[in-house]
């Protein structure tokens, strides 16, 4: 018989709504970035400041592409209902 044993915890859980339909692109690329940079609460000075400008950095990045994604989908609607 196998026996596996593992203690998880499910971390940080981060809940986003909006009142005013859906989510802003804006809104989307901030849950990403946080996801993929975690600037830690301890981290202090230079260290910090550069993390924190990475990560706005990746934000805008994501926030590109999301539009271009969202811009190709509108003209791929576009042209399969012409």
């Amino acid at each position: 018989m196998f026996t596996f044993t593992a203690n998880l915890s499910p971390g940080a859980v981060n809940v986003v709504a909006s009142s005013n339909g859906p989510l802003a692109v804006t809104d989307w690329a901030k849950l990403a970035a946080d996801k993929i940079i975690h600037v830690g609460d301890k981290t202090e000075g230079p260290i910090r400041d550069q993390a924190l400008a990475y990560k706005n950095n990746i934000q805008k990045i994501i926030e590109y592409y999301i539009q271009q994604a969202i811009v190709s989908h509108e003209r791929h609607l576009i042209a399969r209902i012409k």
